[in-house]
């Protein structure tokens, strides 16, 4: 009885908050953040699991969070290199943790395309980026046609973001998609699932409601289990 007031209260609370960001003040903002499709406040989220109740951290856990954001695109066509760059003209989903902390653990390191539209990519690829400063501000292509390149650049006004994963974890000032580092506040993962609960990646135009890529997190680094079923051997050897 007391977890379902307890989650009742939550509910209501981020109905409030819901409301409070629709007030004209908030009309402009180009980024949204939803909580099992609920439109939240995501900073005050965060606020109230940092001084939450031992019995109370667990609410948010596994909840499904995504990240959209609208007219944030700025697009750069290289016609001799036939490269097309898609770079946010601010950061996306600065309060979510989505890739790795740790270096040598395993967790999502990097995007790797999933599927392209060819009605604005052709035959394009995307290129994939494994730099150790991986963000989802910049989307690099290759191979893009001139009249590719014109044809997503003529709807640039109208590309937006979209990111979804699952919460696994509270981290300084963001909720974290993945449970490889320091975390403030964690959650149990249902180890029957095998692992992480997927991250996708979506850029989308709004106004048309197409799909022009889809996106997954590509996971690499030293397993948890792997190190530890390691250092049991080692030891029963001993």
């Amino acid at each position: 009885m007391k977890n379902y007031f307890t989650k009742k209260s939550l509910f209501v609370v981020t109905m409030l908050w819901i409301c409070f960001c629709t007030m004209p003040n908030f009309a402009a903002c180009s980024e949204k953040y939803y909580i099992n499709n609920k439109w939240v406040l995501l900073y005050k989220v965060i606020n109230w699991w940092y001084d939450s109740l031992p019995e109370e951290s667990h609410l948010l856990c596994g909840d499904h969070i995504e990240c959209r954001s609208e007219g944030n695109i700025q697009i750069v066509y290289d016609a001799i290199e036939m490269k097309i760059r898609l770079s946010t003209k601010e950061n996306f989903a600065d309060l979510l943790s989505v890739f790795k902390q740790c270096e040598q653990c395993w967790g999502p390191s990097y995007l790797t395309s999933t599927w392209l539209n060819e009605k604005y990519f052709g035959g394009g690829k995307y290129v994939t980026s494994r730099d150790k400063c991986t963000t989802l501000n910049s989307y690099l292509f290759g191979k893009i046609e001139r009249i590719n390149a014109i044809r997503i650049k003529n709807i640039e006004n109208d590309i937006g973001l979209e990111l979804e994963g699952s919460i696994l974890g509270l981290m300084d000032g963001k909720i974290a998609l993945h449970q490889s580092g320091t975390l403030l506040k964690t959650c149990q993962m249902d180890k029957n699932k095998g692992g992480y609960p997927p991250i996708s990646l979506k850029i989308v135009n709004y106004k048309s409601g197409e799909i022009l890529a889809n996106f997954s997190m590509a996971f690499d680094g030293k397993k948890h289990n792997q190190a530890n079923a390691s250092d049991a051997k080692k030891h029963s050897a001993d």
